[in-house]
């Protein structure tokens, strides 16, 4: 046998099987899991008592909070035992002898025994949602309650009022709300509170009261200020900033027909409502004037650029900023801001200057808006021919009903021409999807009337008859959101069935039954 010299040199394979471990490296071994689970599961234990502590401390503190506003509320009342008013309301007389007539004497007299009348529910912890020095008659005739001496005592009486009310604005009881009023009429009804607003609204407020309102309303948390009408100047403006910066708290500020001459004071204003940290909903409405340097008219689109401008914008919900000339000059921010989808849902911009440029801006700004509810455009420079088309192609495209499904359907346009089914219904039949559905359906019954609907849903969509029985359940299905003309929000109403006989008549009973057989055979196949 004939051997290689080297072959004694070769290593051979290892072919040892290793043996298994043993049955004391096993039991080690699922011990190690079953303690890793287990610490796991003491970690996870600890992490939700640790979560339940934390929501326990934060219930403990605000039941203690709470618990303190009630014993100050109830203190504040024990307090009023023995409290009368001590200011003294003039009689008719007395303003007449002042030079005013008698329909402004008896409004003179009637603010002021309405602001006793207030003055007494705060001392009593009645009032639920506002703190008004406010005379409804006054507002509704565009007449102001002039400022007299004989009315400082009343705004000191109110004033301490409001002192004393501040510590109960978080908690009112229900047994304190009037007959008349539901919780649920009561914005912001939580757990025992109310958003509180202060309106001074078409009453005269000189140096002399808000001296006396200005150092209570700094400590005094109310939700919602409004401060219309009270022929303020310069100084009524500080006064607003005021309002707004020591109260954090504020969701709503309005601002209507208080003359802004400087523009460096609008500027000011403009820029404490955008820095709010909780400002939601604001009017600005005839904030007339002229500047005191260059003397220009005030802007009001320099308004509306400061206050939309940047991150903080995005939490407004409502902006109003009627009759304050506001004019773009081509300017994209506006829309541009729209096209963000912010939180806004409503926006008034009635009675100002943007025109046809600004119309297919804001309309494709709109087909990316899902959020806004409500846009007022009425009484603008926009024209029916040039503008308004852009801003009916936005929520409504009837070019086909894929176009119609790609419009706005959130948005409510309030536009100055007669076509109802664009400025006064559309988008106002419910949710998006029940808007949507309306106006598919108001373009398959206006196809109906020309019995067109087969011939274009072809040319559209190349719809196959097999699609055919979903789509007239469809129709079926939009109809129920169809208004019928009987309620005045459709100028004809066309009824389903007379939808599905055309669609039906249109493809042809031959397509129809051959479509039906087949289906038929092939059932027939698959049992077998």
């Amino acid at each position: 046998m004939i051997m290689n010299a080297d072959s004694t040199n070769i290593p051979t394979a290892d072919h040892t099987v290793p043996s298994p471990p043993s049955d004391e490296a096993q039991t080690l071994h699922q011990v190690q899991t079953v303690l890793n689970q287990t610490l796991s599961q003491l970690s996870q234990m600890k992490s939700d008592m640790d979560e339940i502590k934390q929501r326990m401390s934060e219930m403990e503190s605000k039941l203690q909070q709470e618990q303190e506003l009630k014993c100050k509320y109830f203190e504040a009342m024990a307090r009023n035992d023995d409290w009368e008013y001590s200011a003294e309301v003039p009689d008719i007389d007395y303003w007449t002898d002042r030079g005013f007539d008698m329909e402004g004497a008896e409004l003179q007299h009637e603010f002021l025994e309405d602001l006793k009348a207030d003055t007494t529910s705060l001392r009593w912890g009645k009032h639920t949602s506002r703190l008004s020095s406010y005379n409804r008659d006054i507002s509704e005739n565009f007449q102001i309650a002039r400022h007299d001496e004989s009315m400082l005592p009343h705004w000191r009486e109110f004033a301490a009022a409001i002192e004393q009310y501040q510590h109960t604005l978080r908690y009112i009881p229900q047994t304190s709300l009037p007959d008349d009023l539901e919780i649920s009429e009561c914005d912001g009804w939580e757990g025992g509170s109310l958003d509180c607003r202060l309106s001074l609204v078409r009453v005269e407020l000189p140096r002399e009261v808000r001296d006396i309102l200005t150092p209570v309303l700094k400590n005094t948390h109310f939700m919602q200020l409004d401060l219309s009408g009270n022929n303020f100047g310069e100084d009524g403006v500080r006064f607003a900033i005021q309002c707004l910066e020591s109260n954090p708290m504020l969701t709503n500020f309005s601002w209507n027909s208080n003359c802004i001459s400087s523009r460096r004071s609008l500027d000011t204003l403009s820029r404490a409502i955008h820095d709010h940290p909780s400002l939601e909903n604001i009017t600005l409405r005839r904030i007339d004037g002229l500047d005191d340097e260059e003397n220009t008219e005030i802007d009001g689109y320099d308004v509306l650029e400061t206050i939309i401008h940047g991150d903080k914008s995005r939490n407004f919900k409502r902006i109003g900023l009627q009759s304050n000339d506001v004019y773009s000059r081509g300017n994209a921010l506006l829309s541009d801001f729209l096209a963000t989808n912010p939180k806004l849902r409503v926006l008034d911009l009635y009675w100002n200057r943007l025109n046809d440029t600004d119309a297919p801006l804001l309309a494709n700004a709109l087909r990316r808006n899902s959020n806004l509810e409500h846009l007022n455009l009425q009484v603008s420079l926009m024209s029916k021919e040039s503008g308004y088309p852009f801003l009916e192609w936005a929520v409504f495209d009837r070019e086909s009903l894929n176009s119609v499904s790609d419009s706005n359907h959130s948005c409510h346009l309030v536009l100055e021409i007669e076509d109802p089914i664009v400025c006064g219904f559309v988008n106002t039949w419910g949710s998006p999807k029940q808007n949507r559905s309306y106006k598919i359906y108001s373009m398959l019954a206006s196809r109906n009337r020309e019995r067109s609907n087969v011939e274009h849903l072809h040319s559209e969509c190349a719809i196959s008859i097999q699609l055919l029985p979903d789509i007239l359940v469809s129709v079926q299905s939009y109809n129920e959101y169809h208004i019928e003309s009987s309620k005045g929000r459709a100028r004809d109403s066309v009824e389903p069935l007379s939808i599905v006989y055309e669609m039906m008549r249109g493809w042809g009973i031959e397509s129809v039954y051959e479509f039906t057989a087949d289906v038929s055979r092939s059932a027939k196949r698959q049992k077998i």
